[in-house]
């Protein structure tokens, strides 16, 4: 899993498997949004913000709307955020003009997706490695 490319399949990967989103093969509930909406489209799982709804409930699209972990180091950081909820999780990281390396070390612990130990990749760039690194921590 961690020679996946930044882009659509690994911030797929990283959503279902790292945050926990659930894909929904229809459109969402109007009435009962989450704060991020995935559902499928064509085949390839699609993750926008929430911001405007069509008739039909279909979220539309706005420019940066897409949730991109691989690639933006706005998106990534709610990952960090996410498994970074207690004491027994700590992030190091190496940033290079080459790219980065990173490391997640989890001691342990009930109620969490992760396995304990540390956990480590490098990519070009930040953003790539944090995600490599949260797929390695929940392989």
């Amino acid at each position: 899993m961690t020679d996946l490319l930044p882009g659509l399949e690994l911030d797929a990967a990283v959503a279902e498997r790292v945050m926990g989103w659930q894909v929904s093969e229809s459109a969402p509930d109007p009435d009962n949004l989450p704060a991020v909406v995935p559902w499928r489209d064509l085949g390839v799982l699609t993750v926008f913000r929430k911001r405007a709804l069509r008739s039909d409930g279909s979220p539309v699209a706005l420019p940066g709307d897409f949730w991109s972990p691989s690639t933006r180091i706005q998106d990534v950081w709610e990952v960090v955020e996410a498994m970074s909820r207690s004491t027994k999780e700590s992030w190091e990281i190496h940033y290079y003009s080459t790219g980065a390396v990173v490391s997640f070390d989890y001691e342990g612990g009930r109620d969490r997706l992760w396995r304990p130990g540390v956990h480590q990749a490098d990519a070009g760039t930040l953003s790539h490695a944090i995600c490599l690194t949260a797929l390695e921590a929940v392989s």
